[in-house]
């Protein structure tokens, strides 16, 4: 109920923003205050997913069929400029259930907030090239986890993402950016509490530190392109961005760094994260690679690792056709420490409508699990729209 009353109470004011300031089909609203004293826009979007697995043992269907359908996404957006452009702010709220997810067992021990929040940010741009950031919002790590789920070019991210990823975090930033003639080079760094979005108590004085290096040869793409995988603006030269970064989480909290299950207090440890990517675009291809590693560090003698360490790497590849119909196929491998390493297969078909603010995307992935004969192949079918 409060979701819908919060939902109305923007809805409503959007519609009188609209009034004074403008308003463009799927892109949301936006007004500035009479004396430029600030700027409000406002975004929302969602997407709606069909998925369907079925299992097979040593190569054959088995009765492990299982299906889904539910609002994969809902997100409401809030960006904007106080007393100057130079001080800018985002809020980001996630309101679909899978959205808020987080156990009843995380959210007792860390007196967890609602888990709607999933960005809140403060950036001051003090200088033509340097920005300071406080506040909760992704950290620098690896090129698809900081593209926006709705600029994905299959219909959700990686397994590498998936496992490796360093997500969301509350903490100060630093972005620099140096322009050498054509090529340019950015520097972030961040630290953290480490415990990742919405944790109100970390119970340690462990903080995470990271620090990413981006390299663009060829200059910037076109239109934020780097932030949405398929070549939309169809590059008329080649873009290129190579990147790497490095996180030390101390006295990781969760088994997955900033994300998944609590790690019992016996068993804290110190987690390293490792990222290298690669990411190109021309004339509608699009290529992207990439690898991750997570070690572990000052595990206690005697206890069982809880952590999800190893590594792993992904390479994409797509092309879009002046139709702007998609082709993309995936190739994942994942080595977790142990005898778990799986292989992932992923094919798509997207149709974007309007860029990526109205699409149809759909999948089939086939995934190979090297120590045992099961096996799994999924189907997904989703509709993106923004507003």
């Amino acid at each position: 109920m409060k979701i819908l009353h919060l939902l109305v109470f923007i809805l409503s004011s959007s519609f009188l923003f609209a009034q004074k300031g403008k308003m463009t089909y799927l892109k949301g609203v936006s007004v500035v205050a009479p004396d430029s004293s600030y700027s409000f826009g406002f975004k929302g979007r969602m997407q709606s997913l069909f998925e369907a697995k079925h299992s097979m043992t040593d190569g054959s269907f088995n009765d492990d069929f299982s299906t889904k359908m539910m609002v994969r996404r809902a997100r409401l957006k809030f960006d904007g400029w106080a007393l100057n452009p130079s001080v800018v702010y985002k809020v980001e709220l996630g309101i679909s259930s899978r959205d808020r997810s987080i156990s009843m067992t995380d959210a007792n021990e860390f007196s967890n907030a609602d888990n709607m929040i999933l960005d809140m940010v403060v950036k001051w741009k003090f200088s033509k090239n340097t920005q300071v950031w406080f506040g909760q919002t992704k950290l620098p790590g690896n090129r698809e986890r900081i593209v926006s789920s709705q600029g994905l070019q299959f219909v959700d991210r990686s397994q590498l993402n998936s496992k490796f990823n360093i997500d969301r975090d509350f903490g100060a930033f630093l972005v620099n950016q140096t322009n050498i003639g054509n090529a340019i080079i950015k520097e972030i760094v961040s630290i953290s509490s480490g415990e990742g979005r919405n944790v109100t108590s970390s119970g340690d004085d462990g903080f995470c530190y990271t620090g990413k290096l981006e390299f663009l040869p060829f200059g910037k793409f076109s239109t934020k392109g780097i932030y949405y995988m398929a070549d939309i603006q169809r590059e008329e030269t080649p873009k290129l961005e190579i990147s790497a970064a490095y996180s030390y989480n101390d006295n990781a909290r969760r088994s997955q760094g900033q994300l998944k299950s609590f790690v019992p207090d016996t068993a804290i440890a110190d987690l390293t994260s490792f990222f290298v990517d690669v990411f190109f675009k021309y004339k509608g291809v699009s290529f992207m690679g990439a690898y991750a590693s997570r070690a572990v560090e000052n595990l206690p003698a005697s206890v069982e690792n809880p952590y999800y360490d190893g590594d792993g790497f992904n390479m994409q590849l797509g092309y879009l056709t002046k139709k702007n119909v998609e082709f993309a196929a995936r190739y994942t491998k994942i080595n977790p420490l142990g005898d778990n390493s799986f292989t992932d297969y992923t094919f798509a078909l997207s149709k974007y409508f309007f860029e990526n603010f109205l699409k149809v995307q759909t999948d089939v992935s086939y995934l190979n699990t090297n120590s045992t004969n099961t096996n799994n192949l999924m189907y997904r079918f989703q509709v993106e729209m923004a507003f």
